[in-house]
């Protein structure tokens, strides 16, 4: 008993029950004999009604309804899950849209803007604008700093430098070394 737990604790429902079909199915194929009193399902068929010896609680016919009534139920339920995470995902895509929607409708109402079809031609222009700016931006970085690899321009890669930024009094000062010869008032830490 304790194995027969342990086993449908592991197993999946629908994976145990189609075994438990089976092996029903296969001992009635095995130990079959026509039983005299027909069930209810057989005997609105008109067919013969084969049960087992050794367990005559479903026939045959009955088996392989239950079976085709299961396997149509699967089916059923695999469909209408698919079509709910299909109905899910498009749920998902129009509240995006929706969001956006709105987002757009925010710019437009604090631009003073009515419709729509202005405020896209307006971001637009406004977008084309940006870009030029960039290629504009990229196109002067380009030209106004020489190419040190450039044989033509490396000359004047050193005149691309601001020497104004630099501060001469600097060289004055002395740091605690004895490589330093101008004449400076402040000394640093001996």
């Amino acid at each position: 008993m304790a194995d027969r737990k342990r086993k449908r604790d592991d197993e999946p429902v629908s994976k145990r029950k189609k075994e438990e079909r089976e092996g029903l199915a296969d001992t009635i194929l095995e130990n079959s004999i026509l039983v005299m009193k027909s069930c209810t399902y057989c005997e609105k068929q008109g067919c013969d009604c084969i049960a087992s010896e050794e367990d005559s609680r479903r026939c045959l016919s009955c088996m392989r309804k239950v079976a085709t009534h299961y396997s149509k139920l699967n089916k059923e339920l695999e469909e209408a899950e698919e079509a709910w995470l299909e109905a899910g995902a498009r749920v998902k895509r129009l509240r995006t849209q929706k969001r956006e929607w709105l987002k757009r409708m925010e710019r437009a109402i604090a631009r003073g803007i009515d419709n729509l079809e202005e405020l896209e031609r307006i971001e637009r222009e406004e977008r084309e604008e940006r870009e030029a700016q960039r290629a504009e931006a990229a196109r002067q970085a380009a030209t106004s700093l020489p190419n040190p690899t450039d044989p033509v321009t490396a000359g004047s890669a050193v005149d691309a430098v601001d020497w104004d930024a630099f501060d001469p009094s600097l060289l004055d000062l002395d740091f605690g070394g004895s490589h330093s010869q101008g004449l400076s008032s402040v000394q640093g830490p001996q």
